[in-house]
């Protein structure tokens, strides 16, 4: 794990625990926080504030009450993105927010599936899928769906670590090395 990936966690954990202290629902701290980086990411001028090692503390702080007003974020959310600014880690946010959803994931048994097909997924298709993941992972999914062409045919999966390649392109790269191992 690199080194803003570790610090990252390391908030997210805090900010997990302000969730618990604060009894704030986990989706909508992560909400709040998704939020306020889509905000940053519409406003080149507002990330430039956020990051400037020039802007002094106090002027971002000030700068940013206002944009949490306007995202009504809560008064401990406010606090918690206050403190990465006076750490200078405000540039990391969306990393924290990645690691604090993977842990509210993994603490509420939530997972996301990425699904890869040729085509487009119908209601039912997704519906059993999902069903399905459910029953052999033992964790609520999340289905995102993707078309790849490069897949040939079938179905691609993969949750968090977990690959299940039912794909004709896995099935021919299979085959290619048994073919090629019974040459040998």
């Amino acid at each position: 794990m690199r080194g803003t990936e570790k610090i990252a966690r390391r908030y997210a954990k805090s900010l997990m625990k302000l969730c618990e202290d604060y009894r704030y629902n986990y989706d909508d701290a992560g909400n709040s926080i998704e939020n306020l980086i889509e905000t940053l990411k519409a406003n080149e001028e507002l990330m430039s504030v956020l990051k400037s090692p020039i802007v002094t503390k106090e002027k971002k702080i000030d700068i940013f009450s206002k944009v949490f007003q306007v995202l009504e974020m809560s008064e401990g959310l406010q606090k918690f993105v206050e403190y990465l600014i006076i750490n200078r880690r405000g540039d990391i946010l969306e990393n924290i927010y990645f690691s604090f959803s993977e842990m509210v994931d993994k603490k509420l048994g939530r997972a996301k599936a990425k699904v890869k097909s040729v085509v487009s997924l119908s209601i039912r298709e997704e519906g059993e899928i999902k069903q399905f993941l459910e029953k052999a992972l033992g964790k609520t999914i999340e289905i995102e769906g993707d078309i790849d062409k490069n897949i040939i045919g079938g179905l691609w999966i993969q949750v968090g670590d977990i690959v299940f390649d039912g794909s004709v392109r896995g099935f021919l790269f299979h085959l290619k090395k048994k073919v090629i191992n019974m040459e040998m």
